[in-house]
């Protein structure tokens, strides 16, 4: 990929509906789920990591060490009915005038991560608009639509490769049965941006 690739700010922010007060448990368990989510996908398609093996130990505060520019950053949360999150992702993409030979892992795992909030935490009559976010961001990150699906595939063969299905399974569980449920999601990409050469980030 070209090294005039640009840097930038992803900022995910998800809002719920709580009904009554939460317990302080149910959201710092589901934060933590979903920043193992993000860390999960970031792993699998970074090949910085492929020697990694997962075990108990990736659920361990310190067992995942990604580099600190992949860490999921929490911008902003608010508490006042509705509960909200806002998540900051960094995230490499080309310019729009170099042809995308393939989807970097920063902006691969932003884009799958968006698919699992809207398919395993988003109530029922939300996801329509939660999709149509994800496919906001798929284009303004240049990830085509044969791109999106290849990730897809890249994730479920490395998975079984590399045995992370009980891994897999067991945040899709710990996350749909959560009982956090969201009513709404968005993306958005900062306009600011600097050229980066890194290619896999």
């Amino acid at each position: 990929m070209s090294s005039n690739n640009l840097n930038r700010k992803l900022k995910l922010r998800i809002t719920f509906d709580t009904g009554k007060e939460p317990y302080l448990l149910d959201i710092s368990s589901f934060l933590y789920d979903l920043e193992l989510l993000h860390d999960y996908l970031v792993m699998v398609l970074d090949e910085d990591y492929s020697r990694y093996k997962f075990s108990q130990y990736f659920y361990y505060r310190k067992g995942r060490r990604l580099k600190e520019i992949q860490r999921l950053r929490l911008a902003k949360i608010t508490k006042a009915s509705p509960l909200t999150i806002e998540l900051i992702l960094n995230i490499t993409i080309p310019p729009i005038s170099v042809d995308v030979a393939f989807v970097s892992a920063s902006a691969g795992a932003a884009y799958l991560l968006s698919l699992a909030v809207q398919k395993w935490i988003m109530l029922p009559h939300n996801k329509e608009k939660a999709r149509a976010e994800a496919a906001k961001f798929r284009a303004a990150a240049r990830i085509t639509d044969l791109q999106a699906d290849l990730l897809e595939e890249d994730v479920e063969e490395k998975r079984r490769l590399r045995e992370m299905i009980p891994v897999h399974d067991s945040l899709r569980r710990r996350l749909s049965d959560s009982p956090l449920k969201a009513t709404n999601m968005e993306l958005s990409i900062e306009d600011e941006d600097e050229p980066s050469g890194h290619t896999n980030t």
